[in-house]
């Protein structure tokens, strides 16, 4: 079957049943059933609520797979079943606001220097939120340790004048929740490198498309989108989840590229780790599970120590 605009949207699921089901109606809702083509691609759920999507989204290509390997082994496997010369990249947890992605395939063919393109990701009251960064660099590493000045950061990315006046403008990587590529150039930089699990990937797709084949990554101000905040991964209640792969992923980023700050952001992120330790007898906040956090961040320091750790603890905390 051809697909009118010559896109393959391709959605990740890990029992994200619900959220999933709402992405899907807002893509139905502003696209009849031969415009895109949609693929998701299941990670081996295990909320037995499958079946119940396959039989209310006909349209949809649903894949089950055996094995949950993480992001961006889900994106491969979606992409490489995919018929469309255009891929856009969705999380479960985003709903369209209207038919304007439309835009960002007419960039990249307008365009031969866009690279990746994508959006304004926006909370429920129509505000931008984080959904973009420059690469790795030693200040965040330094508000980590310091343990402020985070959100001030944040809401200099969000509220930046290109936002603000609707005019398009270039990242340097854009969260993996929304992004559109060319099939030719998806196929050019290998896929999402499935070394991860979670969280970097999307940096080192966006990495690879602009220093290593010098195409610019643009934010498409005029799309937005709305994304259920962290509704993917529950911080919350996956604390050791999150801890650990955002730090595996980081160092296994600054270990494939070699760029100024990787010395002075590894050193940063160790004593990040060390310092935690030896607050973690006197901090109140993890009264009464302090022995779960002490191991949580015994295992995190392995990755900065452990090479052979770093590499092959892929599915730490993780139910395949």
């Amino acid at each position: 079957m051809s697909y009118k605009s010559d896109i393959s949207v391709i959605i990740v699921n890990y029992n994200t049943s619900g959220h999933l089901s709402e992405c899907l109606e807002s893509f139905r809702k502003y696209f009849p059933e031969n415009e895109i083509e949609i693929i998701v691609s299941d990670n081996n759920s295990t909320d037995g609520k499958l079946p119940e999507l396959v039989n209310k989204f006909p349209e949809v290509k649903f894949f089950q797979r055996d094995v949950n390997d993480g992001f961006p082994g889900g994106c491969n496997y979606g992409a490489e079943r995919s018929g469309c010369n255009y891929l856009l990249f969705v999380n479960p947890d985003i709903i369209l606001k209207d038919n304007s992605l439309i835009k960002l395939k007419e960039i990249l063919e307008s365009d031969p220097s866009a690279g990746i393109v994508s959006g304004v990701m926006i909370n429920e009251i129509d505000q931008p939120i984080y959904f973009y960064n420059d690469f790795p660099a030693f200040k965040w590493e330094i508000i980590n340790i310091l343990g402020f000045g985070y959100e001030r950061e944040i809401q200099r990315l969000v509220n930046r004048r290109e936002i603000r006046e609707n005019q398009n403008f270039e990242v340097d990587w854009f969260h993996g929740a929304f992004l559109m590529m060319r099939r030719s150039d998806f196929k050019l930089t290998g896929g999402f490198n499935e070394k991860y699990f979670m969280y970097y990937e999307d940096v080192e797709m966006c990495y690879k498309f602009k220093n290593k084949f010098s195409k610019r990554n643009i934010c498409i101000t005029g799309i937005k989108y709305y994304h259920h905040t962290q509704a993917s991964i529950d911080i919350d209640k996956n604390d050791d989840i999150y801890i650990f792969h955002i730090n595996r992923g980081k160092l296994l980023f600054i270990q494939n590229y070699k760029f100024p700050e990787r010395t002075l952001i590894y050193i940063a992120g160790l004593t990040y780790v060390i310092t935690r330790l030896i607050a973690l007898p006197f901090w109140n906040k993890y009264k009464g599970r302090k022995k779960d956090k002490l191991t949580q961040l015994l295992k995190v320091l392995k990755l900065y120590l452990n090479i052979n750790f770093l590499n092959t603890s892929k599915y730490e905390y993780i139910k395949k």
